[in-house]
């Protein structure tokens, strides 16, 4: 079994509020330029900022929805998640809409 916590990277907290997506492209961006060519506007959308833009929001929502990382060494695949904040997660995990959070041990008792 996967220890959760390895398997899961904070990336920024949510009081960036509407800058935190392009926190995320500042410092993951180029990553995701090489191994997701398509999505490579998207990553200059959200490099701009969301001032005046008005594709900000959409380029974020495609990289979320779309984008991966994927570590080189290890061949393990990361996906960008929000809630309450950016992560990093391997994409072997699921989501637990219980718990609000990745699916671990402690989910035994959610009600979905």
């Amino acid at each position: 079994m996967t220890n959760l916590m390895e398997s899961v990277m904070h990336v920024v907290d949510s009081h960036h509020g509407i800058y935190s997506a392009q926190y995320f492209a500042e410092h993951y961006g180029r990553t995701i330029r090489e191994q997701c060519p398509d999505l490579a506007q998207d990553i200059d959308e959200m490099l701009a900022g969301p001032e005046g833009n008005s594709w900000y929001f959409d380029a974020w929502d495609r990289v979320l929805s779309e984008g991966s990382i994927t570590d080189l060494r290890t061949g393990e695949r990361w996906v960008p998640h929000e809630s309450e904040g950016i992560y990093l997660a391997l994409d072997t995990l699921e989501w637990c809409h219980g718990c609000d959070w990745f699916r671990g041990p402690e989910c035994g008792n959610c009600i979905e």
